[in-house]
């Protein structure tokens, strides 16, 4: 469970993508690393994630990055 909360829009957003990819597990190593626009993050090429992923501690489990990426891109289309 997450020991940060959310404080500003961004961090909700991201709340909210981990929640729904049931990951939020990760979301206090997004603040940690500053890795909070969901809009940013949903643009990045293959590279920038997989350095994004390494730094959150969550490269090493392929199908949760799937997950993250999936659920991403669909809250990107529809943020309601």
């Amino acid at each position: 469970m997450a020991k940060h909360q959310p404080h500003n829009l961004a961090e909700w957003q991201l709340h909210c993508v981990l929640k729904k990819a049931s990951l939020i597990q990760y979301y206090d190593s997004f603040i940690k690393n500053g890795e909070v626009d969901v809009i940013k993050l949903s643009e990045s090429d293959d590279r920038v994630l997989k350095n994004i992923m390494e730094k959150v501690g969550m490269a090493k489990k392929p199908l949760h990055v799937r997950q993250f990426r999936n659920t991403l891109l669909e809250w990107t289309k529809d943020p309601g």
